[in-house]
């Protein structure tokens, strides 16, 4: 049997509007979920699910502590804001350490919460911010994994556009 090759990321970094938060961030997190529409259509025997776009994409940033320069830069929740979390993937064949590439996702997004507060004796104050999401791209490598712009109707999986019939059909 052949090695296997085994990917690790163990860290990462976070840029609001091209500024460097190294050290800032404790947690970083982007969700979203494909919408489906179920059918369960007579003489079938059972129901089927068609991919029907894209559900909310959200991020969550959690801070470990008050940072005024990066509320400055988030707080106004009608102001976009162009994020980047950067992460180095480790690529392993068996034990052996083969190779390191970048893994960047790039958002724009509006922040959805003002700065939160709360503090208990002799612990480490935490805060976190949540967003919106409406464009996210993911690049490994050099490599666009996943596109979506949600304002242009852009969806690229793998350099593949998606929805370009669609925007065609619909006249987009």
């Amino acid at each position: 049997m052949g090695k296997r090759n085994i990917c690790n990321i163990s860290n990462a970094n976070v840029y609001i509007g091209g500024v460097n938060h190294i050290g800032k961030a404790d947690d970083v997190k982007v969700s979203g979920n494909y919408k489906f529409v179920t059918k369960k259509p007579l003489g079938m025997i059972g129901p089927q699910e068609f991919f029907a776009g894209l559900e909310k994409i959200e991020a969550e940033i959690k801070w470990n502590s008050f940072y005024s320069d990066v509320y400055k830069q988030v707080a106004n929740p009608q102001v976009p804001v162009e994020m980047q979390f950067r992460s180095n993937v480790e690529k392993y064949t068996g034990d052996e350490l083969t190779e390191q590439v970048p893994l960047i996702y790039y958002l724009r997004a509006k922040a959805n919460n003002f700065p939160e507060f709360g503090q208990k004796q002799q612990e480490q104050h935490e805060a976190s911010t949540k967003f919106t999401v409406t464009y996210v791209r993911i690049v490994e490598n050099g490599q666009n994994l996943l596109e979506i712009d949600l304002e242009s109707e852009l969806f690229v999986v793998n350099g593949v556009d998606v929805f370009k019939q669609y925007r065609k059909n619909i006249g987009a």
